[in-house]
Parts: C-alpha cells; structure tokens; sequence
C-alpha cells in the first residue's frame, strides 16, 4: 500500500473515504448542507448548530483524520421568507439551484459536483430541533439511539410516478404504503437519521451514489446503521 501523507493507512477508514473522495473530484471543502425549517427559536437554532460543530470536530480529532478538519464547510440556510415550514420538495428545488450557482464558485478546481455535498442536504423541522435539543445538554452525551435525529434529505429523488406508463398495468409503483408527507410510494426521498452521525461518518457512508439505496429507511423509523 502506498503510504498517505496524512498517516491515514486503514484502506476502508470513514475518514480516508472523504479524502479519497475529495481528490477523485479535485475538492477542497466538504460537509452537508443543512436546512432551517422552524422558526421562533433563535436561541434553540444557535444552539443546534454549536452541537452539530462541536461534536463533529470531536468526533474527527479522535478519528484517523484529524486533518479533514481543514476542509469540513458547514452550510447553513437560514432564510424564514425562504425556508419557514418549507416542503421537500421545495427545499430540493432551492438546493439545486444552489448546486447550479454555487458548486464551481466553492470547488474551483472540481470537475463536477458529484460529492455528498452536492446529492444530499439535512433538513431541521421542529420536530427534529425538540429531538436534539431535549436529548442533549450542550454537546451529544446519549448513546446514538437517544441523541436525536434529524432529516437526510435526497437532492436527486424523483416519484416513481414520474418514470411509469400509466397505461401499463404491470409498470405502476407499490403505492401501498402509509403516507409520509402525502407520498405513499417506498422510497420518500428522505430519512430520518442520528443528528450524532451527520458529521464525518454519515458523509462517508454517502461517498458511493448508490449507498442511499443500500441505506435508505423510510420514516419514520430512524435509519441506524451501526
């Protein structure tokens, strides 16, 4: 094995995943874009963010790549005219126009979008707010199962339905599933996730595209992977 300049050796590493990442695409900056939903509590939304910063570089000072530190950009929206109470579906509209906008401007050296950063956001609705804040006193001390979660969100989802022959009688999705956000198809389009994992070991676990197939729990059971 070639050695890495970081000392990063464990060829299936979390940490050595996002680097490996980072240089397929020539990128200098990764980490999840999150969006605010709930508004009314300025207090609790500054609180969540130092949790999520917070546990994220302890999380990675402990880790086999501390270095990654130096490129972890966390990605806030904040806009209540934009995002108060916002579907989905138009959180995933914003979020590729972002992409669209955005993505060269950030990885001026990138060849495409392609990373985590630029497939999936999280979203904090006020449900997801109460679960991380009511679970934690200043920093995640719970096991994961009680820290909270928050909403993975796929920016590339599309309904089934967009894709059928409404005259095929064989070619029609399984829409028999309880309803989520008025969606009764399997797949939503999101999960409910630990808020524990969104630093770097929820990013690695998204690296491969195909992971939110292999991954995907469909609420609101909570998608626990370890």
């Amino acid at each position: 094995m070639a050695t890495d300049p970081n000392g990063d050796t464990k060829p299936y590493s979390e940490t050595r995943k996002i680097r490996l990442d980072l240089e397929d695409y020539s990128h200098d900056r990764w980490g999840f874009v999150m969006y605010r939903t709930t508004y009314g509590d300025d207090d609790a939304w500054e609180q969540l963010k130092k949790i999520v910063k917070e546990r994220a570089r302890e999380q990675l000072l402990a880790s086999t790549g501390p270095y990654l530190l130096d490129s972890l950009d966390w990605k806030f929206f904040d806009d209540q005219e934009a995002s108060d109470n916002a579907s989905v579906a138009n959180l995933r509209q914003h979020f590729t126009a972002w992409i669209r906008d955005n993505w060269q401007l950030e990885q001026p050296r990138g060849t495409c979008p392609g990373s985590p950063r630029y497939r999936l956001f999280i979203r904090v609705d006020r449900e997801a707010l109460d679960s991380v804040l009511d679970r934690n006193n200043v920093r995640f001390a719970a096991p994961w199962a009680d820290a909270g979660w928050v909403h993975l969100i796929s920016g590339e989802w599309e309904s089934e339905l967009d894709h059928v022959d409404p005259d095929d009688e064989y070619d029609q999705p399984d829409l028999t599933f309880n309803p989520v956000e008025d969606c009764r198809e399997q797949d939503v389009g999101w999960m409910k996730v630990p808020a524990e994992e969104i630093g770097f070991q929820m990013y690695s676990r998204f690296v491969n595209p195909d992971s939110w197939y292999i991954l995907y729990e469909r609420p609101p059971k909570i998608a626990f992977w370890t």
